[in-house]
């Protein structure tokens, strides 16, 4: 009886290691049909940024967290283009906008917008866009030079807190 049951845990457990292993498999191999938001709109960015996804002329872009992207409907407004995601931090936006105007025409107008939340915290920073692999290793390092620069690591947050 403990043999069976031994045998048939080792059955079970090959078996969820094969569906994890697959599971791994196809989301690393196939990112676009992977149904996650943060790996859509990581591919929607880079296809943009990279040119590879041809944009109409831009007057207005713009740049910020979920609470522009709730509270504006680019569409409504001519010549418009909308980066602005959930959890968008303003180091993210400022590299988009640099890697934007390396390949497109300079908009007249940029407008940014970020929630308190977003200068606050670095919740964002390391969740979306190192995990997600957004920023270069150049971008990243000139970020780590940045940041050492500053006597004070604190955030905002500290100093409302302190």
């Amino acid at each position: 009886m403990s043999k069976d049951i031994i045998k048939i845990i080792k059955i079970l457990f090959l078996f969820l290691f094969f569906v994890k292993f697959t599971i791994f498999l196809y989301i690393t191999n196939f990112e676009k049909y992977y149904c996650s938001a943060n790996s859509c709109r990581r591919i929607f960015i880079r296809d943009i940024i990279d040119d590879s996804n041809k944009l109409k002329e831009i007057n207005i872009l713009l740049l910020g967290d979920s609470r522009l992207n709730c509270a504006v409907n680019n569409n409504k407004i001519p010549k418009s283009y909308m980066f602005a995601s959930g959890g968008a931090s303003p180091i993210e936006m400022y590299y988009i906008l640099e890697k934007f105007l390396k390949k497109h025409n300079k908009p007249d107008t940029v407008i940014l917008s970020f929630s308190p939340r977003a200068i606050m915290y670095i919740m964002t920073f390391w969740d979306l866009q190192i995990k997600n692999d957004f920023f270069s290793y150049n971008d990243f390092q000139e970020i780590n030079k940045i940041s050492k620069k500053t006597d004070n690591h604190k955030t905002l947050l500290n100093y409302y807190l302190a």
